[in-house]
């Protein structure tokens, strides 16, 4: 218990170890994949938190969640319902597709969607991932944002009209 207790207090200050914005620090593919940890398997739990647009409503969930080098995520939610979105669902292609990217250090179709930020803080980073301009994602996504030490520790996705979502890993 202690030990999940100081996991979620280093998740909540982890962002103090970095700069405020990840997004001040543009960097490039090749300059990431460098300073990047190499990402591995992980299967861990996660929390999930909704941030709907407008209003004061925020949607909690959470689960088991499995990264498989080479294939992608799959979340199986607990609570509030019982669910599987696998790697393979619609919703989840993009982040699958990102996380598969990053951990094969490929970044070709990265490079292409997105603008690359990055910042590291002795062994916190940042990634930061904004639409290019002329890229279909731009009318939709804002940003996302993957932060981690040694395994991805959070996911944030800022969309243009259906608000924020936050992911938490719990590998321990």
């Amino acid at each position: 218990m202690f030990k999940k207790i100081v996991v979620y207090f280093i998740i909540l200050l982890f962002p103090m170890a970095v700069s405020a914005n990840v997004f001040d620090y543009p960097s490039s593919s090749k300059a990431i994949s460098q300073k990047l940890p190499p990402l591995k398997s992980i299967a861990c739990k996660f929390t999930q938190e909704k941030i709907v647009p407008n209003s004061n409503v925020v949607l909690k969930s959470g689960g088991d969640f499995e990264f498989i080098k080479n294939k992608g995520v799959i979340f199986r939610t607990t609570y509030p319902i019982n669910a599987i979105s696998s790697y393979k669902a619609s919703q989840n292609k993009r982040v699958n597709s990102i996380l598969v990217a990053i951990s094969n250090k490929n970044y070709s179709g990265i490079n292409e969607e997105f603008d690359l930020f990055y910042e590291k803080n002795n062994n916190f980073w940042v990634l930061g991932l904004r639409p290019k301009k002329a890229s279909a994602l731009a009318n939709q996504l804002s940003s996302i944002t993957i932060k981690g030490d040694i395994n991805i520790n959070c996911i944030v996705i800022n969309t243009k009209d259906s608000g924020s979502t936050k992911i938490l890993f719990d590998s321990n």
